[in-house]
């Protein structure tokens, strides 16, 4: 589904994407690890068209999309769920959904999808009148995911899910998001907590300063010693 060729990105004179490569196959969650610099947010912000890449391509179905502004790369069914939620806090829980329903591709279906989301989270629709500032990291999260889903998207972009949130709560995020890629919504992940996120990625891409160090499916990753050393917790013999 979304293809990225030799991707370049900066920020003034500071290059955060080094030729970075990949594939995302349709129906799937992948995976993007990696330590804080690595460039994971920036890759994923120029896949929203919120950063205009410096180099190479980003395709969805072979279409290109890397100099499409952030609402055109939205109508083509791509949701972002950005680092640290991004909730509306003065807006209530379900016009912060309603806002993620806004887009054409997406207005006339808007009360059904409003009706799905509140199915895979009742507690949102048990706050839905509630200012979503007052809500907890976790439930901020499930709004933002819930913003995410009301696109009727093909393809959701996680920026950290777990970022702040207690281990009961992370484990609740992510068993979400394995329900909503069941339903055939295509994911890329991008996830510091590496073993939750090779819990529910097929496959997974490895970034160091910009590049690219390693790629392979969830078994792959997971008997890397590389990987396993430096992610894991878990130190190779």
């Amino acid at each position: 589904m979304l293809r990225i060729e030799n991707l370049r990105a900066a920020y003034g004179d500071a290059i955060a994407l080094h030729d970075v490569s990949m594939t995302v196959q349709a129906g799937e969650i992948t995976g993007i690890l990696g330590p804080n610099g690595a460039g994971k947010s920036t890759l994923l912000k120029s896949i929203a068209g919120h950063l205009r890449p410096s180099g190479g391509a980003i395709y969805l179905d072979d279409e290109p999309i890397h100099r499409l502004a952030p609402y055109d790369v939205a109508e083509r069914g791509i949701a972002l769920v950005p680092e640290g939620r991004r909730v509306f806090s003065s807006l209530s829980v379900q016009d912060n959904l309603l806002v993620g329903g806004s887009a054409k591709r997406a207005r006339s279906q808007r009360r059904r999808q409003l009706d799905e989301v509140y199915a895979l989270f009742p507690r949102l629709q048990e706050r839905r009148l509630q200012d979503a500032g007052t809500l907890s990291g976790g439930e901020q999260q499930m709004v933002a995911i819930g913003r995410a889903l009301m696109l009727q998207p093909r393809l959701i972009l996680l920026d950290e899910p777990s970022l702040g949130l207690a281990p009961l709560v992370t484990a609740l995020v992510f068993e979400t998001i394995r329900q909503i890629g069941d339903t055939g919504v295509t994911m890329l992940l991008v996830e510091q907590n590496a073993s939750q996120a090779l819990t529910s990625a097929a496959r997974g891409y490895v970034l160091e300063q910009g590049r690219v160090v390693f790629s392979g499916d969830q078994h792959e990753l997971r008997g890397s010693p590389a990987v396993r050393d430096a992610y894991l917790g878990v130190t190779s013999d």
